[in-house]
C-alpha cells in the first residue's frame, strides 16, 4: 500500500471524497499508546529541546532508574519518535522530526479545530 503524504490543508480533496492519510494507522496507534504515558512524554520533551541525548544523562538527570529510562526510550523507539545512535557502549537518541510532523498533522485531520459559531 501506497502512502500519500499531502499538506494538511487539502480540503478540495476531501471534498471530492479522497480519504488521506498522514500516518500508516498502526504507527498512529504506536505512538499514541507511547505518548499516553507522562514519562514518556517527559523524555520526548528533553530529547527534542536538544540535537541528542545520551541515555546516561536522561537517566542521571530523572527520579527513575536507568532501565525503566531504558524501556521508555525502547517504546519512544519502537513507535518511531526516537532515533538511537550508538558510540562503543554508549546510545544516544535524537528526536525524528518528520514522524512528528506527520502525527501531529494526522491528529489535526482526525480531531480538526472547532469551527467558530458567528
Amino acid at each position: 500500500m501506497h502512502k500519500l503524504f499531502l499538506p494538511v490543508n487539502s480540503n478540495r480533496l476531501r471534498r471530492r471524497g479522497f480519504t488521506i492519510k498522514l500516518v500508516d494507522p498502526h504507527q498512529f496507534s504506536r505512538i499514541s499508546r507511547a505518548l499516553a504515558d507522562p514519562r514518556r512524554m517527559e523524555l520526548l520533551q528533553r530529547i527534542a529541546a536538544a540535537n541528542e541525548v545520551g541515555c546516561a544523562a536522561l537517566a542521571s538527570e530523572s527520579l527513575v532508574s536507568q532501565p525503566t529510562i531504558s524501556h521508555h526510550l525502547k517504546e519512544l523507539t519502537t513507535a518511531g519518535l526516537i532515533k538511537p545512535r550508538r558510540e562503543a557502549k554508549f546510545c544516544f537518541y535524537r528526536l525524528d522530526r518528520s514522524v512528528w510532523s506527520k502525527y501531529l498533522a494526522e491528529m489535526r485531520r482526525r480531531v480538526p479545530p472547532s469551527r467558530r459559531r458567528t
